[in-house]
Formats: structure tokens, sequence, C-alpha cells
């Protein structure tokens, strides 16, 4: 029940950002809600008061963060996340209660701040952020890119099933698709690469929708990625590896020259020992294009497969 009030109050408090443009989020909420959701803030408060005044620290400096950035929000990402898990209720606090007219920094800088504090509520794979996460992805502004891929990448994060099959259903827009896409590669799940290989495929994706997916494989099936991942795994490394790489190779032979280079940068972050056997056994396929996948081996041998 607690969760579920939590969710009600989080979601009218993206409505009334949505309707606040850039929205400084101050939220006028119901008593009964306000007091659910304040009771939870306020005992954390009492319990470790210091991640609050902690984040509110990591605020003051996000005007001179966000002049240091690097493309998305890699600057600020990692202050976040080294607050560790007490962070969470007082990063929802941020993005959903408290009100914040940001004055010191400008809209685009404030976009950033707050895709900052959901990519870092996704890092925590806490499942208590599922339902905020889903109805920031459900319910923030189409218009708001930075925000819904983050949104899309922090469900992703949480590696559950039930959050690959929110980002699943997560298709009402094409801004909402392309934040599920990202989603659904960063999740590494089977169940997650299978439906970015349907989406791939599919004749309805636009080229832009098509370039996110073909990296949302590149990223499921990532070499590096599950190195990094280490004990935080789900045991379906070697599959989802396998699946994402076999998809790319089949992606280089049916796409279009221009699209092939995006194919390949998708393949080569596999590294998939088994690659120069994919090629061959489509090279063996009635009609298939042996010119261009004989081109795909050329590249392939640059890479360092395992």
């Amino acid at each position: 029940m607690k969760q579920y009030t939590l969710l009600l109050v989080l979601l009218a408090s993206l409505r009334s950002t949505s309707a606040q443009a850039a929205g400084a989020n101050a939220v006028e909420l119901g008593l009964r809600e306000r007091k659910a959701l304040s009771r939870e803030i306020t005992l954390a408060k009492t319990a470790s008061p210091q991640a609050f005044e902690q984040l509110s620290a990591v605020r003051m400096q996000a005007p001179a963060l966000y002049t240091l950035k690097r493309g998305r929000t890699a600057v600020m990402v990692p202050r976040l996340v080294a607050l560790g898990p007490s962070a969470l209720l007082p990063m929802l606090e941020a993005l959903a209660i408290s009100s914040d007219a940001h004055k010191d920094m400008s809209d685009e800088a404030y976009a950033t701040w707050r895709a900052s504090l959901v990519e870092a509520v996704g890092r925590l794979r806490d499942a208590r952020s599922l339902p905020y996460l889903l109805a920031l992805l459900q319910h923030a502004p189409a218009s708001d890119a930075t925000v819904l891929g983050a949104a899309g990448r922090a469900l992703g994060q949480l590696r559950s099933e039930e959050a690959v099959a929110a980002l699943m259903d997560a298709s009402s827009s094409p801004e909402r698709t392309r934040a599920a896409l990202i989603g659904l590669g960063e999740a590494r799940r089977i169940s997650a690469t299978k439906r970015l290989a349907v989406m791939l495929r599919s004749e309805k994706n636009d080229s832009q929708l098509m370039g996110t997916a073909l990296k949302a494989l590149g990223n499921a099936g990532s070499s590096w990625a599950w190195e990094t991942l280490g004990g935080a795994t789900t045991g379906e490394g070697e599959e989802v590896r396998k699946m994402a790489a076999l998809e790319l190779v089949h992606a280089w032979a049916r796409l279009s020259s221009e699209s092939r280079d995006e194919a390949f940068v998708a393949l080569s972050m596999t590294e998939h020992r088994d690659i120069p056997a994919m090629v061959q056994t489509l090279k063996a396929e009635k009609g298939a294009d042996v010119a261009a996948l004989d081109a795909l081996l050329v590249r392939v041998k640059q890479l360092k497969l395992r």
C-alpha cells in the first residue's frame, strides 16, 4: 500500500511538472498523499540526515558541474552515485516533491541535473524506485528527451523482469519508444534482447529508432559491460552477447550501406568469438549478399574477439 500511495504522489508531481514547462517541480498535493510521502522522508532524515545534506551540497555544485559536462551527464552522475543507497529518498524528494526554481542555472542545465538524478536512482538498483521511474517514463513531457532517456536507462539498470516488462510496454510515442530501447539495451536480459531484435527487424522503425536499436543491441552484448557488471549479473551474459552479435550480423546483411557503419560499431562492442562463424553461416544462405559479408569479415579481423 505504501508503494501505491507513493506512486500516486509521484504521478501527480509529474503531471504538474509537465504543465510547468521546464518545471520547477513545485507540486500541489492532496493532504493525505503529501503526508504519506513526507512521513517516509521524515523518517529517512531522522535516520540519515547526512544523506540529505550531502545531496544538497551536490545540488549547490550543479551549475559549476554543468559547465564541465562531457557528453550526457558524465560529471554529475558519479557524484550522486557516490552518495550511496541512503540517497534514494533524498533524490526522489528532489525529483518529485521539493520546489526548485533553479534560478542559478539555465533550463538546459536544470534538465541535465534532473536527468542525472534519475540515472543515479537507476544505478542504485533499488526496487523501490521502479514505480517512480515507470511513472516518469510514461508521463514526462515528450519534449524532455534528456530526462526520458535517463528514465529508460534507469529502468533498464534495475535489470528485473518487472522493469523489462515495463520497458516493453512503453511505446506510446517515438520519444518514449526511443527511451524504452535505451533501457532494454541497458537491462541486458534475454527477454529484453529478444525484444530489441524484433524491434530492429520491424519495418515500422524510422532511421532514428533503428539507430537507437542498433546501439542498444551493442550495449546489451558489450563484452566490456559484462565484465564490469561482475557479480551483479543474471547469469545470462553469454546468451545475451551471442544473441546480440547474431542479430547485428543479420542487420549488417539487410541494411543499406549507409546504415552498416552503425551496425558494425554495435557489433564490435560484443567482440563475440563466434562472429566469423555467424557470417560464414549467413553467406551459405540462399540469396546472401556474399560480397557485403566478405567485406564484413575483413572488418571483423580487426577486432579482438573473445
